[in-house]
């Protein structure tokens, strides 16, 4: 098993770079999945469904003729994600200066589910553009700023033609005192926005659809930045699941009413996570999108059908350095008792048990459709490198991959029917 895991993290992180949603490296690490699969004599299936993915082709910030690091804003892809395409030189000011912003690149802080707000406000002060300083220390934690996927205020940015960077706090500093001696910044930047399609893999034990028991992990890494690894978000989940997949597939003498899904996604706003609750269909249109939007911010899901649902789902998301098993669930108790009884969680020096939700049960609460789904969420490890450059192999050790593999392994007997 080890050998097995630590050449699929190699493969996903060392050749292929990122597996971000649309991209060939995406496809290529489907494909080897569904190879894998086959080989193993199980049956496969692959359902495709559209996407809005933003594209960054440059991003540029100087100040005082000194480069900086800066990433653009990308709005809430794919529900409004917000292209851009601008060259801009222009004195710096503060958002705060009110009428004095007028023809400045303004600069500020401010909170990810106030930024709709905030360019709005940078619009009606005819800013030149924005550089929001975002909550990460340093250049090197940079992620770019997003807006919350639910939130219905973007909506309004749809007519918005504003440049919108955000920077480090250490960067902000440096902006801070360019202003204060009157320097000006430039800013190129070129986003854009394209229509691709994202594919769900469906590996079935049996004939059923859906079977009793899903184990669900994703395969796409975080689009925020484009040096993000994604070792432990999620090379490592698809690792361990697989080899699990490989071992059951080996050892099992007859039908299971088990499925693996390796989904799609999950980084843009969960929507790969709603296309395993309702039919997202084929129409890739902003419309669509808005009413999909809409079905998330908590109101009725726009008449999207349904998709029938497992009685059990075990979500695998970040499988870090440690051995430290956090395990949410709806019943703390019973799975304890289960555990004790399986002997099973001795490769950990902590197994934690928590009410603790993983996003599918998060999503499937909001479209109202946990009643009849018992959701098991495994995470292993640190999450604080999440989503950085630090994401990587250096920062993964393949021994807590393989305990976790094993433990995953010993669990799924004990949720079959």
């Amino acid at each position: 098993m080890r050998q097995s895991i630590e050449d699929l993290l190699r493969f996903q992180v060392a050749t292929l770079k990122h597996r971000r949603t649309g991209t060939p490296e995406s496809r290529r690490l489907l494909h080897l999945l569904e190879r894998e699969a086959n080989r193993l004599g199980l049956t496969t299936e692959i359902e495709e469904f559209p996407m809005q993915v933003v594209r960054l082709d440059r991003c540029r910030l100087e100040v005082g003729g000194r480069s900086l690091h800066a990433l653009p804003y990308y709005g809430s892809p794919p529900f409004f994600p917000y292209a851009q395409r601008h060259r801009v030189a222009a004195p710096l000011g503060r958002i705060e200066d009110g009428g004095a912003a007028r023809g400045k690149l303004c600069f500020g802080t401010c909170r990810n589910e106030e930024l709709p707000r905030w360019i709005l406000r940078g619009q009606e002060a005819g800013c030149a553009g924005l550089l929001i300083v975002t909550g990460q220390p340093t250049d090197h934690d940079l992620l770019a700023p997003l807006s919350p996927p639910f939130a219905e205020r973007i909506e309004a940015l749809r007519d918005t033609s504003l440049p919108v960077l955000g920077v480090s706090q250490a960067t902000g500093e440096i902006l801070a005192r360019s202003a204060e001696h009157g320097r000006e910044a430039r800013v190129d930047i070129d986003v854009g926005v394209e229509t691709t399609s994202a594919k769900n893999l469906f590996v079935r034990f049996g004939d059923g659809a859906p079977a009793a028991v899903r184990v669900a992990v994703h395969y796409d890494s975080a689009f925020e930045h484009p040096a993000i690894p994604g070792a432990s978000d999620n090379a490592s989940g698809v690792a361990a699941v697989l080899a699990v997949l490989r071992r059951l597939a080996q050892r099992s003498s007859g039908s299971l009413d088990l499925e693996f899904v390796f989904y799609d996604a999950e980084e843009y706003g969960l929507y790969g996570c709603l296309s395993l609750f309702v039919d997202l269909g084929r129409d890739p249109t902003a419309e669509a999108f808005a009413r999909l939007g809409t079905a998330l911010g908590r109101r009725p899901a726009a008449g999207l059908p349904p998709r029938p649902q497992p009685g059990t789902v075990i979500e695998v998301d970040t499988v870090g350095r440690g051995r430290q098993l956090f395990y949410g669930t709806s019943d703390p108790q019973r799975v304890g008792r289960m555990l004790r009884q399986a002997d099973l969680g001795r490769q950990f020096e902590k197994v934690i048990l928590s009410r603790s939700k993983g996003n599918l049960e998060l999503l499937s609460a909001t479209l109202g459709r946990t009643a009849a789904t018992d959701f098991h969420f495994l995470t292993l490890g640190d999450r604080r490198i999440v989503h950085t450059a630090s994401d990587d192999l250096e920062n993964l050790v393949v021994e807590d991959v393989c305990a976790f593999a094993e433990f995953l392994e010993g669990l799924i007997p004990l949720v079959l029917p």
